[in-house]
């Protein structure tokens, strides 16, 4: 549960925006070696908990972390179905 929580704080930052990018986040998993499997299991329970929050509290900033952890989510799929799309996908990654 340690990694879930870790990866739930790298979603849910406070200075998070609409269109945030994804890089801090990427190097992060690399950084830390997380496997993508892994990873995408922990996503999966993550985007349930913050829509339920954000469906219970309502407020903007639960939208946001919602939005990020989807478009995170997407990114990985991307990469895992079509493996070598990092170059294409490069530009999800800057700010």
């Amino acid at each position: 549960m340690q990694l879930q929580d870790a990866v739930k704080a790298k979603i849910c930052i406070n200075r998070l925006t609409a269109n945030y990018p994804l890089g801090d986040f990427v190097q992060w998993v690399e950084r830390e070696q997380i496997s993508l499997p892994l990873l995408m299991v922990l996503l999966e329970r993550i985007q349930k908990e913050l829509d339920a929050e954000a469906t219970a509290c309502g407020q903007l900033m639960n939208r946001y972390w919602c939005l990020y952890c989807g478009q995170v989510r997407a990114y990985y799929q991307a990469i895992i179905r079509e493996p070598g799309r990092e170059q294409a996908l490069s530009f999800l990654l800057k700010e």
